[in-house]
């Protein structure tokens, strides 16, 4: 008989496989297309990430990236300060872009300017701008709430934390790290539908 752990896990696994389809990220786009089956996924692995798990998991991933990491956050609140633990973050995500990783991040960008979500985001945005790592705001018309991470086209991090002092260090939040190739293209997939068109 599985145990409770085992089918935690797979629940989650099949959950995030059948959220990440291409209709999903199609409709995101705003385009009709058949909805398809989850491809099966072999070799994969999945690590609960509870609270305070989440932070060491994350930057020890940018830290070991060797080709790309690839962001997509609602929220990246930076505040320029080596105590705060998005900071910590953001320094993991320079120094992987000065050892050669190509970092890319995606930003959600409200209607309103003035909104402390957009403003935070906009000053991590120029922190990372100016060490050359690329950097998209969504479309002020639309919403891009996800807090995804895909690591070397292999790690995927995907869950309820944000990039904040709040989600990294006091709040509840759950998420997971999945290992699997063919789970992380599909994520990088859907990020890139929601880039905005150049």
């Amino acid at each position: 008989m599985a145990s409770r752990k085992h089918v935690l896990y797979l629940t989650t696994g099949l959950l995030i496989l059948a959220l990440l389809t291409p209709a999903t990220y199609a409709n995101a786009r705003g385009k009709q297309e058949e909805s398809r089956q989850p491809v099966a996924v072999l070799d994969s692995s999945v690590t609960i990430l509870r609270d305070r798990d989440y932070l060491p998991a994350l930057k020890d991933a940018f830290d070991k990236a060797k080709k790309e990491i690839t962001l997509s956050f609602y929220h990246f609140k930076t505040k320029d300060s080596q105590n705060s633990d998005p900071d910590i973050i953001l320094a993991s995500l320079i120094r992987a872009s000065r050892r050669g990783v190509k970092v890319l991040v995606l930003l959600e960008q409200g209607r309103d300017p003035g909104e402390s979500n957009t403003q935070e985001n906009m000053q991590t945005l120029e922190r990372l701008k100016k060490v050359g790592v690329t950097v998209y705001l969504d479309s002020p018309a639309t919403t891009t709430h996800t807090k995804m991470a895909v690591v070397d086209g292999k790690y995927t991090f995907v869950g309820s934390h944000n990039l904040t002092q709040s989600a990294l260090r006091y709040n509840h939040e759950i998420s997971v790290l999945i290992e699997s190739p063919q789970l992380a293209t599909e994520a990088l997939n859907y990020i890139a539908a929601l880039l905005p068109r150049l």
